[in-house]
Protein backbone atom coordinates (compact mmCIF):
# COMPACT_ATOMS: atom_id res chain seq x y z
CA UNK A 1 0.00 0.00 0.00
CA UNK A 2 3.07 2.40 1.09
CA UNK A 3 4.60 1.16 -2.27
CA UNK A 4 1.10 2.39 -4.34
CA UNK A 5 0.48 5.84 -2.87
CA UNK A 6 4.61 6.52 -3.15
CA UNK A 7 4.27 5.47 -6.93
CA UNK A 8 0.52 7.98 -7.23
CA UNK A 9 2.73 11.24 -5.62
CA UNK A 10 5.80 10.59 -7.24
CA UNK A 11 3.66 10.79 -11.06
CA UNK A 12 1.48 13.59 -9.32
CA UNK A 13 4.59 14.87 -8.82
CA UNK A 14 6.20 14.24 -12.30
CA UNK A 15 2.49 15.88 -14.05
CA UNK A 16 3.09 19.34 -12.01
CA UNK A 17 6.79 19.39 -12.64
CA UNK A 18 5.84 18.85 -16.64
CA UNK A 19 3.29 21.77 -15.84
CA UNK A 20 5.40 24.12 -14.47
CA UNK A 21 8.27 23.35 -17.22
CA UNK A 22 5.39 24.17 -19.85
CA UNK A 23 4.31 27.59 -18.31
CA UNK A 24 8.23 28.70 -18.32
CA UNK A 25 8.53 28.09 -21.73
CA UNK A 26 5.45 29.61 -22.65
CA UNK A 27 6.07 32.72 -20.25
CA UNK A 28 9.76 33.09 -21.61
CA UNK A 29 8.57 33.25 -25.40
CA UNK A 30 5.54 35.23 -24.42
CA UNK A 31 7.46 38.03 -21.96
CA UNK A 32 9.55 41.57 -23.18
CA UNK A 33 10.46 43.98 -21.81
CA UNK A 34 7.13 45.93 -22.61
CA UNK A 35 3.92 45.15 -22.18
CA UNK A 36 2.22 44.30 -25.61
CA UNK A 37 -0.66 46.89 -26.57
CA UNK A 38 -3.47 44.97 -26.67
CA UNK A 39 -7.17 46.39 -27.06
CA UNK A 40 -7.81 47.09 -23.26
CA UNK A 41 -4.33 46.54 -21.41
CA UNK A 42 -3.96 50.60 -20.70
CA UNK A 43 -7.28 50.07 -19.22
CA UNK A 44 -6.64 46.94 -16.88
CA UNK A 45 -2.91 47.64 -15.98
CA UNK A 46 -4.16 50.71 -14.55
CA UNK A 47 -6.40 48.47 -12.74
CA UNK A 48 -3.34 46.56 -11.62
CA UNK A 49 -1.45 49.95 -10.74
CA UNK A 50 -4.44 51.72 -8.90
CA UNK A 51 -4.82 48.09 -6.77
CA UNK A 52 -1.70 50.00 -4.44
CA UNK A 53 -3.99 52.08 -3.51
CA UNK A 54 -5.50 49.59 -1.68
CA UNK A 55 -1.95 47.76 -0.24
CA UNK A 56 -1.11 51.61 1.92
CA UNK A 57 -3.17 50.83 4.58
CA UNK A 58 -5.06 47.52 4.36
CA UNK A 59 -6.60 45.60 1.09
CA UNK A 60 -10.04 46.82 1.90
CA UNK A 61 -9.53 50.47 2.72
CA UNK A 62 -11.20 51.97 -0.35
CA UNK A 63 -12.66 50.58 -3.06
CA UNK A 64 -12.26 54.30 -5.07
CA UNK A 65 -9.28 55.25 -7.39
CA UNK A 66 -7.66 57.92 -6.14
CA UNK A 67 -4.15 58.28 -7.59
CA UNK A 68 -5.22 57.41 -11.14
CA UNK A 69 -8.59 56.72 -13.35
CA UNK A 70 -8.40 60.67 -13.91
CA UNK A 71 -7.78 61.40 -10.35
CA UNK A 72 -11.77 62.28 -10.21
CA UNK A 73 -12.73 59.20 -7.29
CA UNK A 74 -13.72 56.81 -10.17
CA UNK A 75 -15.22 53.85 -8.22
CA UNK A 76 -13.80 51.12 -10.70
CA UNK A 77 -12.77 48.54 -7.94
CA UNK A 78 -16.39 49.01 -6.72
CA UNK A 79 -17.70 47.56 -10.25
CA UNK A 80 -14.79 45.76 -11.34
CA UNK A 81 -13.25 42.50 -9.48
CA UNK A 82 -10.11 42.82 -8.35
CA UNK A 83 -8.95 39.98 -6.13
CA UNK A 84 -7.48 38.34 -8.52
CA UNK A 85 -5.24 41.02 -9.51
CA UNK A 86 -3.40 40.54 -6.10
CA UNK A 87 -0.75 38.38 -7.25
CA UNK A 88 0.49 40.89 -9.84
CA UNK A 89 0.50 43.00 -6.61
CA UNK A 90 2.61 40.70 -4.71
CA UNK A 91 5.42 40.26 -7.45
CA UNK A 92 5.75 43.90 -7.64
CA UNK A 93 6.34 43.73 -3.79
CA UNK A 94 9.33 41.52 -4.72
CA UNK A 95 10.95 42.79 -7.99
CA UNK A 96 9.81 46.50 -7.62
CA UNK A 97 9.54 46.29 -11.57
CA UNK A 98 5.56 46.78 -13.28
CA UNK A 99 6.84 45.06 -16.14
CA UNK A 100 8.82 41.99 -14.12
CA UNK A 101 5.64 41.72 -11.94
CA UNK A 102 3.05 41.59 -14.86
CA UNK A 103 5.16 39.04 -16.47
CA UNK A 104 5.54 37.11 -13.45
CA UNK A 105 1.65 37.14 -13.08
CA UNK A 106 1.05 36.01 -16.00
CA UNK A 107 3.33 33.01 -15.55
CA UNK A 108 2.04 32.17 -12.47
CA UNK A 109 -1.98 31.86 -14.37
CA UNK A 110 -0.58 29.86 -16.71
CA UNK A 111 0.71 27.63 -14.26
CA UNK A 112 -1.99 27.57 -12.07
CA UNK A 113 -4.59 27.51 -15.47
CA UNK A 114 -2.56 24.21 -16.59
CA UNK A 115 -3.37 22.90 -12.76
CA UNK A 116 -6.81 23.45 -12.79
CA UNK A 117 -7.67 22.41 -16.10
CA UNK A 118 -5.92 19.25 -15.08
CA UNK A 119 -8.13 18.64 -12.19
CA UNK A 120 -11.25 19.53 -13.67
CA UNK A 121 -10.78 16.79 -16.47
CA UNK A 122 -9.27 14.11 -14.91
CA UNK A 123 -12.54 14.41 -12.08
CA UNK A 124 -14.64 14.74 -15.02
CA UNK A 125 -13.22 11.95 -17.54
CA UNK A 126 -11.12 9.43 -14.61
CA UNK A 127 -8.41 9.52 -17.30
CA UNK A 128 -5.22 10.94 -16.40
CA UNK A 129 -4.20 11.16 -20.19
CA UNK A 130 -6.95 12.64 -20.61
CA UNK A 131 -6.49 15.17 -18.22
CA UNK A 132 -3.10 15.72 -19.78
CA UNK A 133 -4.23 15.97 -23.54
CA UNK A 134 -7.30 18.86 -22.62
CA UNK A 135 -5.01 20.68 -20.41
CA UNK A 136 -2.10 21.14 -23.49
CA UNK A 137 -5.36 21.79 -25.72
CA UNK A 138 -6.89 24.36 -23.81
CA UNK A 139 -4.20 26.76 -22.44
CA UNK A 140 -2.11 26.16 -25.89
CA UNK A 141 -5.77 27.29 -27.45
CA UNK A 142 -5.82 30.72 -29.94
CA UNK A 143 -9.05 32.45 -28.20
CA UNK A 144 -7.76 32.34 -24.75
CA UNK A 145 -4.41 33.55 -26.36
CA UNK A 146 -5.85 36.29 -28.12
CA UNK A 147 -7.72 37.24 -24.87
CA UNK A 148 -4.39 37.81 -22.79
CA UNK A 149 -2.06 38.79 -26.00
CA UNK A 150 -4.60 40.61 -28.44
CA UNK A 151 -7.26 41.91 -26.51
CA UNK A 152 -4.96 42.76 -23.13
CA UNK A 153 -8.58 41.52 -21.53
CA UNK A 154 -6.53 39.83 -18.32
CA UNK A 155 -9.74 39.94 -16.28
CA UNK A 156 -11.57 37.49 -18.75
CA UNK A 157 -8.60 35.48 -19.42
CA UNK A 158 -8.21 34.70 -15.45
CA UNK A 159 -11.91 34.27 -15.33
CA UNK A 160 -11.45 31.44 -18.75
CA UNK A 161 -8.99 29.53 -16.07
CA UNK A 162 -11.92 28.60 -13.93
CA UNK A 163 -14.42 27.68 -16.54
CA UNK A 164 -13.30 24.26 -16.59
CA UNK A 165 -14.08 24.04 -12.61
CA UNK A 166 -17.02 25.49 -13.29
CA UNK A 167 -18.49 23.21 -15.73
CA UNK A 168 -17.19 20.12 -13.48
CA UNK A 169 -19.10 21.63 -10.83
CA UNK A 170 -22.18 22.02 -12.88
CA UNK A 171 -22.28 18.62 -14.26
CA UNK A 172 -21.73 17.15 -10.79
CA UNK A 173 -24.30 18.78 -9.15
CA UNK A 174 -26.78 17.78 -11.74
CA UNK A 175 -26.12 14.97 -13.39
CA UNK A 176 -23.18 13.34 -11.14
CA UNK A 177 -21.95 13.03 -8.04
CA UNK A 178 -24.07 15.94 -6.17
CA UNK A 179 -22.09 15.99 -2.60
CA UNK A 180 -19.23 17.43 -5.12
CA UNK A 181 -21.19 21.00 -4.92
CA UNK A 182 -18.04 22.86 -3.79
CA UNK A 183 -16.32 22.39 -7.00
CA UNK A 184 -19.40 24.45 -8.62
CA UNK A 185 -18.71 27.06 -5.94
CA UNK A 186 -15.24 27.11 -6.04
CA UNK A 187 -15.47 27.99 -9.91
CA UNK A 188 -17.82 30.67 -9.72
CA UNK A 189 -16.38 32.18 -6.72
CA UNK A 190 -13.60 32.78 -8.43
CA UNK A 191 -15.13 33.76 -12.39
CA UNK A 192 -17.13 36.46 -10.20
CA UNK A 193 -13.67 37.25 -8.22
CA UNK A 194 -12.86 38.02 -11.77
CA UNK A 195 -14.65 39.05 -14.35
CA UNK A 196 -17.98 39.99 -13.75
CA UNK A 197 -19.29 39.91 -17.57
CA UNK A 198 -17.82 36.24 -17.58
CA UNK A 199 -20.25 35.17 -14.69
CA UNK A 200 -23.42 36.88 -16.12
CA UNK A 201 -22.46 34.41 -19.61
CA UNK A 202 -22.06 31.45 -17.16
CA UNK A 203 -25.15 31.98 -15.79
CA UNK A 204 -26.56 32.41 -19.02
CA UNK A 205 -25.29 29.40 -20.45
CA UNK A 206 -25.49 26.99 -17.79
CA UNK A 207 -29.29 27.57 -17.37
CA UNK A 208 -29.24 27.22 -21.05
CA UNK A 209 -28.13 23.88 -20.70
CA UNK A 210 -30.47 22.54 -17.58
CA UNK A 211 -33.70 23.84 -19.77
CA UNK A 212 -31.91 21.75 -22.84
CA UNK A 213 -31.47 18.69 -20.99
CA UNK A 214 -34.25 18.91 -18.58
CA UNK A 215 -34.95 15.14 -19.60
CA UNK A 216 -31.73 14.25 -18.43
CA UNK A 217 -32.13 15.96 -15.46
CA UNK A 218 -31.74 13.69 -12.05
CA UNK A 219 -33.18 16.16 -10.06
CA UNK A 220 -33.84 14.68 -6.65
CA UNK A 221 -34.12 16.53 -2.87
CA UNK A 222 -30.45 15.76 -2.66
CA UNK A 223 -29.63 17.80 -5.72
CA UNK A 224 -31.51 20.56 -4.65
CA UNK A 225 -30.08 21.04 -1.40
CA UNK A 226 -26.52 21.04 -2.85
CA UNK A 227 -27.12 23.42 -5.56
CA UNK A 228 -28.53 25.85 -2.58
CA UNK A 229 -25.50 25.04 -1.03
CA UNK A 230 -23.46 26.35 -3.97
CA UNK A 231 -25.53 29.22 -4.07
CA UNK A 232 -25.84 30.52 -0.34
CA UNK A 233 -21.54 29.57 -0.06
CA UNK A 234 -20.85 31.71 -3.63
CA UNK A 235 -22.78 34.32 -2.50
CA UNK A 236 -21.68 34.36 1.04
CA UNK A 237 -17.62 33.98 0.27
CA UNK A 238 -18.36 36.56 -2.74
CA UNK A 239 -19.91 39.49 -0.26
CA UNK A 240 -16.66 41.76 0.41
CA UNK A 241 -17.04 42.53 -3.39
CA UNK A 242 -21.22 42.04 -4.41
CA UNK A 243 -22.17 44.42 -1.07
CA UNK A 244 -20.57 48.14 -2.56
CA UNK A 245 -21.10 46.79 -6.22
CA UNK A 246 -25.39 46.12 -5.35
CA UNK A 247 -25.70 48.69 -3.03
CA UNK A 248 -24.05 51.37 -5.46
CA UNK A 249 -26.10 49.56 -8.64
CA UNK A 250 -28.86 50.45 -6.62
CA UNK A 251 -27.87 54.00 -5.69
CA UNK A 252 -28.17 55.84 -9.09
CA UNK A 253 -28.63 55.07 -12.78
CA UNK A 254 -25.63 53.99 -14.42
CA UNK A 255 -25.69 53.06 -18.56
CA UNK A 256 -24.61 49.82 -20.31
CA UNK A 257 -20.18 50.20 -20.20
CA UNK A 258 -19.36 50.62 -23.29
CA UNK A 259 -22.43 49.43 -25.45
CA UNK A 260 -21.98 48.20 -28.59
CA UNK A 261 -23.83 47.03 -31.35
CA UNK A 262 -24.63 43.22 -31.13
CA UNK A 263 -23.59 41.77 -34.10
CA UNK A 264 -21.97 37.89 -34.70
CA UNK A 265 -18.87 37.49 -37.00
CA UNK A 266 -19.03 36.37 -40.57
CA UNK A 267 -19.06 32.72 -40.24
CA UNK A 268 -16.47 32.67 -43.40
CA UNK A 269 -14.37 35.30 -42.02
CA UNK A 270 -14.22 33.50 -38.72
CA UNK A 271 -13.13 29.75 -40.40
CA UNK A 272 -10.23 31.51 -42.38
CA UNK A 273 -8.55 33.47 -39.31
CA UNK A 274 -9.13 30.05 -37.14
CA UNK A 275 -7.16 28.24 -40.23
CA UNK A 276 -4.41 30.86 -40.30
CA UNK A 277 -4.85 31.10 -36.11
CA UNK A 278 -5.03 35.10 -36.69
CA UNK A 279 -3.98 36.84 -33.53
CA UNK A 280 -3.92 40.52 -34.52
CA UNK A 281 -6.08 43.15 -33.55
CA UNK A 282 -9.73 43.17 -34.58
CA UNK A 283 -9.01 46.74 -35.87
CA UNK A 284 -6.52 45.54 -38.40
CA UNK A 285 -8.73 43.66 -39.67
CA UNK A 286 -8.77 40.49 -37.85
CA UNK A 287 -11.48 38.71 -36.68
CA UNK A 288 -11.30 36.97 -33.16
CA UNK A 289 -11.41 33.24 -33.31
CA UNK A 290 -10.52 30.15 -31.99
CA UNK A 291 -7.91 28.62 -33.95
CA UNK A 292 -7.10 25.97 -36.00
CA UNK A 293 -6.45 23.27 -33.13
CA UNK A 294 -10.90 23.62 -32.18
CA UNK A 295 -11.63 23.87 -36.20
CA UNK A 296 -10.11 20.57 -35.91
CA UNK A 297 -12.19 19.50 -33.02
CA UNK A 298 -15.23 20.06 -35.16
CA UNK A 299 -13.86 18.09 -38.09
CA UNK A 300 -12.49 15.23 -36.04
CA UNK A 301 -15.80 15.08 -33.80
CA UNK A 302 -18.27 15.20 -36.65
CA UNK A 303 -16.34 12.36 -38.08
CA UNK A 304 -16.73 9.69 -35.06
CA UNK A 305 -19.72 11.42 -33.54
CA UNK A 306 -21.42 7.98 -33.86
CA UNK A 307 -18.95 6.58 -31.84
CA UNK A 308 -19.23 9.15 -28.94
CA UNK A 309 -21.62 7.77 -25.85
CA UNK A 310 -24.34 10.02 -25.21
CA UNK A 311 -22.74 12.26 -23.06
CA UNK A 312 -20.07 13.10 -25.72
CA UNK A 313 -22.60 13.49 -28.15
CA UNK A 314 -24.22 16.06 -26.29
CA UNK A 315 -20.83 18.21 -25.38
CA UNK A 316 -20.47 18.35 -28.73
CA UNK A 317 -23.81 19.14 -29.68
CA UNK A 318 -22.80 22.13 -27.01
CA UNK A 319 -19.31 22.55 -28.82
CA UNK A 320 -20.75 23.61 -32.51
CA UNK A 321 -24.04 25.51 -31.33
CA UNK A 322 -21.62 27.88 -28.73
CA UNK A 323 -19.28 28.47 -32.51
CA UNK A 324 -22.18 29.40 -34.27
CA UNK A 325 -23.92 31.53 -31.76
CA UNK A 326 -21.09 34.15 -31.76
CA UNK A 327 -21.01 33.96 -36.20
CA UNK A 328 -23.55 35.77 -38.17
CA UNK A 329 -25.96 32.91 -38.62
CA UNK A 330 -27.78 33.78 -35.12
CA UNK A 331 -29.85 36.87 -35.12
CA UNK A 332 -28.30 38.58 -32.79
CA UNK A 333 -29.71 41.61 -33.61
CA UNK A 334 -33.10 40.20 -31.83
CA UNK A 335 -31.24 40.41 -28.26
CA UNK A 336 -30.62 44.24 -28.67
CA UNK A 337 -31.92 46.33 -26.00
CA UNK A 338 -32.25 43.11 -23.41
CA UNK A 339 -30.10 42.08 -20.58
CA UNK A 340 -28.26 40.60 -23.15
CA UNK A 341 -26.21 43.40 -24.83
CA UNK A 342 -24.34 43.88 -21.97
CA UNK A 343 -21.89 41.10 -23.21
CA UNK A 344 -21.02 43.56 -25.86
CA UNK A 345 -19.30 41.16 -28.60
CA UNK A 346 -21.25 37.79 -29.13
CA UNK A 347 -17.51 36.65 -30.04
CA UNK A 348 -17.19 36.14 -25.94
CA UNK A 349 -19.12 33.08 -26.44
CA UNK A 350 -16.14 31.81 -27.87
CA UNK A 351 -15.13 30.88 -24.89
CA UNK A 352 -17.24 28.08 -24.30
CA UNK A 353 -16.72 27.06 -27.75
CA UNK A 354 -12.72 26.75 -26.25
CA UNK A 355 -13.37 24.90 -23.09
CA UNK A 356 -16.44 22.33 -25.18
CA UNK A 357 -14.00 21.59 -28.08
CA UNK A 358 -10.87 21.18 -26.15
CA UNK A 359 -12.89 18.24 -24.05
CA UNK A 360 -13.63 17.11 -27.42
CA UNK A 361 -10.62 17.08 -28.83
CA UNK A 362 -9.06 15.01 -26.09
CA UNK A 363 -11.43 12.55 -26.13
CA UNK A 364 -11.58 12.16 -29.71
CA UNK A 365 -7.82 11.56 -29.80
CA UNK A 366 -7.63 8.75 -27.02
CA UNK A 367 -10.76 7.35 -28.84
CA UNK A 368 -8.62 7.03 -32.21
CA UNK A 369 -5.48 5.82 -30.34
CA UNK A 370 -7.38 3.76 -27.85
CA UNK A 371 -5.28 0.39 -28.66
CA UNK A 372 -1.52 2.60 -28.13
CA UNK A 373 -2.30 5.14 -25.79
CA UNK A 374 -1.16 3.28 -23.01
CA UNK A 375 2.23 2.09 -24.71
CA UNK A 376 2.75 5.28 -27.06
CA UNK A 377 1.42 7.92 -25.16
CA UNK A 378 4.87 10.22 -24.62
CA UNK A 379 5.01 10.32 -28.21
CA UNK A 380 1.70 11.13 -29.05
CA UNK A 381 1.64 13.53 -26.02
CA UNK A 382 4.92 14.97 -27.39
CA UNK A 383 3.09 15.56 -30.88
CA UNK A 384 0.13 17.18 -29.12
CA UNK A 385 2.75 19.31 -27.63
CA UNK A 386 4.89 20.38 -30.49
CA UNK A 387 1.95 21.17 -32.61
CA UNK A 388 -0.13 22.87 -30.32
CA UNK A 389 2.61 24.85 -28.81
CA UNK A 390 4.05 25.61 -32.39
CA UNK A 391 0.37 27.21 -33.22
CA UNK A 392 0.40 29.22 -30.36
CA UNK A 393 4.01 30.36 -30.82
CA UNK A 394 3.78 31.16 -34.26
CA UNK A 395 0.25 33.30 -33.74
CA UNK A 396 2.19 35.17 -30.97
CA UNK A 397 5.24 36.20 -34.04
CA UNK A 398 2.42 37.00 -36.40
CA UNK A 399 0.43 38.68 -34.07
CA UNK A 400 3.25 41.17 -33.14
CA UNK A 401 4.07 42.04 -37.08
CA UNK A 402 1.20 44.12 -37.05
CA UNK A 403 1.33 48.01 -36.63
CA UNK A 404 -0.19 47.64 -32.85
CA UNK A 405 0.64 44.92 -30.50
CA UNK A 406 4.34 45.44 -30.50
CA UNK A 407 4.20 49.04 -31.25
CA UNK A 408 6.91 51.08 -29.72
CA UNK A 409 5.06 54.27 -29.15
CA UNK A 410 2.00 52.28 -28.02
CA UNK A 411 3.06 49.52 -25.59
CA UNK A 412 3.90 50.10 -21.86
CA UNK A 413 7.21 50.68 -20.71
CA UNK A 414 8.59 51.10 -17.41
CA UNK A 415 9.82 54.55 -18.54
CA UNK A 416 5.89 55.05 -19.22
CA UNK A 417 4.92 53.76 -16.17
CA UNK A 418 7.35 55.75 -13.94
CA UNK A 419 6.17 59.03 -15.65
CA UNK A 420 3.20 58.02 -15.13
CA UNK A 421 2.26 58.57 -18.85
CA UNK A 422 -0.06 55.28 -18.88
CA UNK A 423 -3.46 56.29 -20.65
CA UNK A 424 -6.40 56.11 -18.63
CA UNK A 425 -8.77 54.41 -20.74
CA UNK A 426 -12.60 53.58 -20.25
CA UNK A 427 -13.09 56.63 -17.68
CA UNK A 428 -17.17 57.29 -18.59
CA UNK A 429 -17.51 53.24 -17.99
CA UNK A 430 -18.90 53.25 -14.51
CA UNK A 431 -19.88 57.45 -14.14
CA UNK A 432 -23.42 57.64 -12.90
CA UNK A 433 -25.71 58.73 -15.86
CA UNK A 434 -26.37 61.94 -13.87
CA UNK A 435 -23.05 63.07 -14.33
CA UNK A 436 -21.88 61.92 -18.04
CA UNK A 437 -23.11 65.30 -19.71
CA UNK A 438 -20.16 66.93 -17.58
CA UNK A 439 -17.28 64.34 -17.51
CA UNK A 440 -15.13 67.12 -19.39
CA UNK A 441 -15.37 69.40 -17.01
CA UNK A 442 -14.93 66.83 -13.99
CA UNK A 443 -11.69 65.60 -16.11
CA UNK A 444 -10.86 69.05 -16.11
CA UNK A 445 -10.48 69.28 -12.64
CA UNK A 446 -12.79 72.39 -12.22
CA UNK A 447 -13.41 73.59 -8.97
CA UNK A 448 -16.94 75.80 -8.54
CA UNK A 449 -16.87 78.14 -5.58
CA UNK A 450 -20.62 79.63 -5.42
CA UNK A 451 -20.26 79.10 -9.24
CA UNK A 452 -16.72 80.98 -9.42
CA UNK A 453 -14.34 78.44 -11.76
CA UNK A 454 -10.93 77.78 -10.83
CA UNK A 455 -8.54 74.25 -11.26
CA UNK A 456 -7.13 71.78 -9.17
CA UNK A 457 -6.02 68.72 -9.21
CA UNK A 458 -6.82 67.05 -6.18
CA UNK A 459 -3.49 65.31 -4.00
CA UNK A 460 -3.62 61.95 -3.21
CA UNK A 461 -3.50 61.10 0.36
CA UNK A 462 -3.65 57.26 1.55
CA UNK A 463 -6.95 56.40 0.48
CA UNK A 464 -8.39 60.08 -0.10
CA UNK A 465 -8.06 62.97 -2.47
CA UNK A 466 -7.22 66.38 -1.00
CA UNK A 467 -8.71 69.25 -2.27
CA UNK A 468 -7.57 73.04 -0.88
CA UNK A 469 -9.45 76.28 -0.54
CA UNK A 470 -9.25 80.25 0.57
CA UNK A 471 -11.27 82.97 2.13
CA UNK A 472 -14.30 80.73 2.05
CA UNK A 473 -17.42 81.61 4.39
CA UNK A 474 -19.83 80.13 5.71
CA UNK A 475 -22.68 78.76 3.71
CA UNK A 476 -20.92 78.91 0.28
CA UNK A 477 -21.63 76.23 -2.08
CA UNK A 478 -18.07 74.27 -3.32
CA UNK A 479 -18.60 72.03 -6.49
CA UNK A 480 -15.58 69.59 -6.81
CA UNK A 481 -14.77 67.48 -9.82
CA UNK A 482 -15.27 64.20 -7.77
CA UNK A 483 -17.59 61.40 -8.59
CA UNK A 484 -20.52 61.37 -5.63
CA UNK A 485 -21.98 57.39 -5.28
CA UNK A 486 -23.35 56.49 -2.38
CA UNK A 487 -20.64 56.06 0.27
CA UNK A 488 -18.38 58.72 -0.67
CA UNK A 489 -17.85 61.25 1.89
CA UNK A 490 -16.35 64.51 2.79
CA UNK A 491 -14.78 65.96 5.46
CA UNK A 492 -13.71 70.03 5.95
CA UNK A 493 -10.77 70.65 7.83
CA UNK A 494 -11.19 66.97 9.68
CA UNK A 495 -14.60 67.61 10.61
CA UNK A 496 -17.12 65.20 8.82
CA UNK A 497 -19.38 67.38 6.92
CA UNK A 498 -22.62 66.13 4.55
CA UNK A 499 -22.23 66.08 0.93
CA UNK A 500 -25.01 66.55 -1.79
CA UNK A 501 -25.28 66.16 -5.24
CA UNK A 502 -24.17 69.59 -7.40
CA UNK A 503 -25.89 70.81 -10.89
CA UNK A 504 -22.71 69.34 -12.72
CA UNK A 505 -23.97 66.08 -10.96
CA UNK A 506 -20.86 66.01 -8.64
CA UNK A 507 -19.96 65.85 -4.99
CA UNK A 508 -21.24 69.58 -3.15
CA UNK A 509 -19.77 70.72 0.26
CA UNK A 510 -21.57 73.39 1.89
CA UNK A 511 -18.93 75.38 4.11
CA UNK A 512 -19.40 74.97 7.78
CA UNK A 513 -17.87 77.83 9.23
CA UNK A 514 -15.93 80.76 7.94
CA UNK A 515 -11.97 80.05 7.00
CA UNK A 516 -9.26 81.86 5.75
CA UNK A 517 -7.89 78.50 4.56
CA UNK A 518 -9.20 74.66 4.18
CA UNK A 519 -8.52 71.41 3.32
CA UNK A 520 -11.40 69.33 1.86
CA UNK A 521 -10.71 65.16 2.21
CA UNK A 522 -12.76 63.37 0.16
CA UNK A 523 -12.90 59.32 0.25
CA UNK A 524 -15.45 56.11 -0.15
CA UNK A 525 -16.25 53.73 2.47
CA UNK A 526 -18.91 52.43 4.71
CA UNK A 527 -16.96 51.10 7.64
CA UNK A 528 -19.65 49.09 9.56
CA UNK A 529 -21.22 47.46 6.30
CA UNK A 530 -18.46 46.62 4.43
CA UNK A 531 -16.51 45.24 7.88
CA UNK A 532 -19.49 42.92 7.95
CA UNK A 533 -19.31 41.79 4.45
CA UNK A 534 -15.60 41.16 4.87
CA UNK A 535 -16.10 38.95 7.92
CA UNK A 536 -19.36 36.90 6.49
CA UNK A 537 -16.69 36.25 3.67
CA UNK A 538 -14.38 35.13 5.89
CA UNK A 539 -16.65 32.92 7.36
CA UNK A 540 -18.07 31.39 4.30
CA UNK A 541 -14.82 30.70 2.79
CA UNK A 542 -13.78 28.94 6.25
CA UNK A 543 -17.13 26.93 5.66
CA UNK A 544 -16.32 26.22 2.26
CA UNK A 545 -12.89 24.64 2.40
CA UNK A 546 -12.37 24.18 6.37
CA UNK A 547 -15.30 22.71 7.47
CA UNK A 548 -14.12 19.20 6.83
CA UNK A 549 -10.92 19.87 8.31
CA UNK A 550 -12.84 20.69 11.27
CA UNK A 551 -14.98 17.70 11.64
CA UNK A 552 -11.92 15.14 11.44
CA UNK A 553 -10.17 17.04 14.37
CA UNK A 554 -13.63 17.12 16.29
CA UNK A 555 -14.03 13.07 15.87
CA UNK A 556 -10.24 12.87 16.29
CA UNK A 557 -10.52 14.38 19.49
CA UNK A 558 -13.55 12.86 20.67
CA UNK A 559 -12.25 9.29 19.71
CA UNK A 560 -9.04 10.38 21.67
CA UNK A 561 -11.66 11.25 24.51
CA UNK A 562 -13.61 7.86 24.45
CA UNK A 563 -9.88 6.08 24.51
CA UNK A 564 -8.83 7.76 27.67
CA UNK A 565 -11.81 7.18 29.60
CA UNK A 566 -11.81 3.58 28.42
Amino acid sequence: MEKLKSSHNYRRLLIVLFYLVISIIMYEFYKRDFIWNGDDIYYHFQRILGLSDNFTNGLLASNMSVSNFGVIGNGVNIFYPWLTLIPFRIFFQFTRNWINAYYLGILFYFFISFLISHYSMKKFSGSTKNAIMFSIIYNFSIYRLIDIFTRGAVAEYIATIFLPLCFLGFYEVFFGDEKQWKTLAFGMIMIIYSHVLTTFMCVVFLALLLILFIPKLKLNKSRVINCGKAVITTIGSTLIFTVPFITEELFQKYGVPDKQKLAGLDFKQLIYASVINDSRRSVEGNVYNIGLTIILALIIGIIIFRKFDFLYKSLYCIFAASFLFTTNLFPWQLFQNTPIEVIQFPYRFLMFTTLFGSIILAQSIGMIFKNQLNTRFPIILSILVIFNGAMWGSSIINGAKGVLLASPKLYITQKMINEGRVPSTNLPQYIPDAMLPNLESILAHQVLINDKMSVQVPTVKDHSNDFYVDNVKKGDKIDLPFVKYKYTKAKFNGQKVPITMSKRGFVEVTVPKTTKSATINLSYGNRTLFMWAEVLSILTWIYLFGSKYFVRWFRKVKLQQKSLSV
